[in-house]
């Protein structure tokens, strides 16, 4: 259940920081 849980919070981090990451760098740098 812990090992779920924690895998569950590290992909919906990473999707996070993606998501803010991209929507940081289409300014910047004009990536799609």
């Amino acid at each position: 259940k812990d090992l779920l849980d924690n895998r569950k919070q590290r992909i919906l981090s990473t999707i996070r920081n993606s998501e803010e990451l991209r929507r940081g760098t289409i300014g910047h740098t004009g990536f799609p």
